[in-house]
């Protein structure tokens, strides 16, 4: 695969995590549910090491139950589309981007994006490393779907290929507002920041929780 040079440029210096070093010691991810709203959990995410948010969800308002730290912003297309296109407030973070295997995500979203912010921190998840999660996901989909006699949606989250990434930096990966989202939880709204319907003919969020745990078999993650 032939990688565009403005990407290239963009490349750290080092892989992360080269050499089997450990980046961070203590890592938190923060999910988007609603169900952080009233945990008051955002002190404790702030003493971790590392703060990994995803797709770019806002903090500001939120700090008590969500934290204001963030080290990583991990962003699927369709917000790295809506931060190229929109007057996005940016933060002190490394943007990391996974869907970098398209050429026309390449061309159209991401060399645009490094021209627009040449001063931040934009790196991308190596094609084959969201390969091989990919591969892993059906593998793992595949025994949760023996076990439980159900079927589920393909559509992995990004949430899946953000945890993949902070077990090859973090010595422990501590994930909060993954819980499984069904429209049956009428208390709790869809994301934490905003009130948009939430949407479960995508994702198997259930299944997602499920491999998680499977994942806690081979590295330290713990669902908060």
């Amino acid at each position: 695969m032939q990688i565009e040079p403005e990407l290239v440029a963009s490349l750290p210096a080092l892989d992360y995590g080269v050499s089997g070093t450990v980046m961070h010691r203590s890592c938190a991810i923060v999910g988007n549910s609603g169900t952080l709203l009233g945990g008051k959990q955002g002190e404790e995410i702030d003493r971790h090491d590392a703060v990994l948010r995803i797709n770019y969800a806002p903090v500001k308002g939120w700090e008590v139950d969500v934290g204001s730290k963030t080290t990583y912003d991990f962003s699927n297309r369709e917000n790295a589309r809506r931060i190229l296109k929109t007057n996005v407030k940016m933060r002190d973070s490394t943007l990391l981007f996974f869907e970098v295997g398209s050429p026309t995500n390449r061309k159209q979203m991401f060399v645009p994006l490094v021209k627009k912010f040449p001063d931040r921190k934009i790196h991308f998840l190596h094609p084959g490393f969201v390969v091989r999660g990919l591969d892993l996901w059906f593998d793992l989909k595949s025994e949760v779907e023996a076990r439980r006699h159900t079927k589920y949606h393909d559509k992995p989250m990004s949430g899946l290929f953000a945890v993949l990434f902070m077990t090859q930096v973090c010595t422990s990966v501590d994930l909060y507002g993954f819980e499984a989202y069904t429209k049956k939880r009428a208390n709790s709204p869809y994301h934490y920041f905003d009130k948009v319907q939430g949407v479960t003919s995508v994702h198997s969020f259930d299944l997602a929780i499920d491999v998680f745990r499977l994942l806690n078999d081979a590295f330290p993650i713990t669902i908060k």
